[in-house]
């Protein structure tokens, strides 16, 4: 009997530990969608470069728990970290320079430990086709190699290395594949994760993100949820507020429940994120 009283009294704590490090959010909870909705700070650049203590204030009250980080500008990334736990605020994830994770892994590791992030990964990997391009063979393999390597330093320390896409993953491989499905192929799939852009994924190569989600169940943990519109003359897509673009969103976050997504975090790629985020969250929750 007193060793059930010592376990429950366990489980009681943990249940009680979890609450606190997971306090409720206002967003991600309709009907037909219950996902943990988070923002990455990129979103607030303008308004961080000048304030970064603000741009944090702006996400919590806005009803976010989740963040990923963006840059801290002249702040130490412990006076960050500390900041964005000030604000009850929960950090997810942080991209490091490829460069960064290429030349000096250790310190990358160092610094994801600093920032308590339990994803910590790359936004781009180099392409001499440039961010519309396509990678080669031989670039993937490479950058392969890196993030395996990476990802093992990572594991040690019980994080993963998140991947996030650009267009140039989506490129024509051969055998009706692409470069994504190489890279997807290469990288260790227990130690690393793909944090899928949608809106990338769709321009220039016209792939559904949908299908990428259903293709690569349990390997997709993030989404960077956004929206665009396609310009008629093929240039740059823009960003507009989640509903008000081209992309599937609702078929996207059904698909990505389905297939184990974890975490999706809007990012607005425009210049009026106080107007345009809350419009995003209010799209989404009324989408039928």
């Amino acid at each position: 009997m007193k060793k059930l009283v010592i376990v429950l009294s366990l489980l009681i704590v943990t249940a009680f530990s979890a609450m606190a490090e997971e306090p409720a959010s206002t967003i991600g909870n309709n009907e037909w969608f219950k996902g943990k909705v988070g923002v990455c700070m990129y979103s607030y650049r303008q308004l961080s470069s000048k304030n970064l203590n603000k741009s944090l204030e702006v996400a919590r009250s806005t009803g976010f728990v989740y963040i990923e980080y963006w840059s801290p500008y002249k702040h130490s990334l412990q006076e960050y970290r500390s900041m964005v736990e000030k604000h009850g605020l929960i950090p997810v994830s942080h991209n490091f320079d490829f460069n960064l994770w290429e030349k000096n892994p250790q310190k990358a590791v160092q610094d994801a430990i600093t920032l308590g992030v339990k994803y910590a990964g790359t936004a781009y990997l180099p392409c001499k086709g440039g961010h519309t391009g396509a990678l080669t063979e031989e670039e993937v393999r490479h950058h392969a190699e890196v993030i395996n390597r990476a990802a093992k330093m990572l594991a040690e320390h019980g994080m993963k290395f998140m991947l996030h896409n650009h267009s140039q993953e989506f490129a024509p491989y051969k055998d009706g594949k692409t470069m994504f499905d190489l890279l997807m192929e290469l990288i260790d799939p227990e130690n690393v994760v793909i944090e899928l852009d949608i809106a990338w994924a769709v321009y220039p190569w016209k792939v559904n993100p949908v299908d990428i989600i259903k293709k690569y169940p349990n390997r997709i943990k993030l989404l960077h949820i956004r929206d665009v519109t396609l310009p008629p003359d093929g240039s740059r897509p823009c960003s507009v507020p989640v509903g008000k673009g081209v992309l599937p969103i609702k078929e996207i976050l059904l698909a990505a429940q389905e297939a184990g997504v974890e975490y999706y975090l809007i990012e607005d790629d425009g210049n009026q994120p106080l107007i345009d985020i809350p419009e995003t969250i209010k799209n989404m929750e009324e989408m039928k």
